[in-house]
């Protein structure tokens, strides 16, 4: 049986994943920090908080990928066990 908290966490992950809203966000800040990253006249400030909105992104999309993959690997070992 799984552990019912990587359960949890897998499905609260889906749940973001699947959020048009929270994706349209997500797109929201990378599409602007490309803006930014094209712009010949934006000062080094503005785009290093551009690339820490995107690394932020990106560390946001890779925990809610790794919570998926860890249900999954829960689940594998399940199979096995049986």
């Amino acid at each position: 049986m799984i552990d019912p908290e990587i359960s949890h966490a897998a499905n609260e992950a889906r749940e973001l994943q699947d959020s048009a809203a929270f994706q349209s966000v997500m797109n929201e800040i990378v599409a602007n920090a490309t803006k930014l990253f094209l712009d010949a006249n934006c000062d080094t400030t503005t785009l290093s908080k551009a690339h820490e909105g995107v690394r932020a992104v990106q560390h946001v999309m890779d925990a809610i990928q790794s919570r998926l993959t860890a249900e999954t690997m829960a689940k594998k070992r399940d199979q096995h066990r049986e």
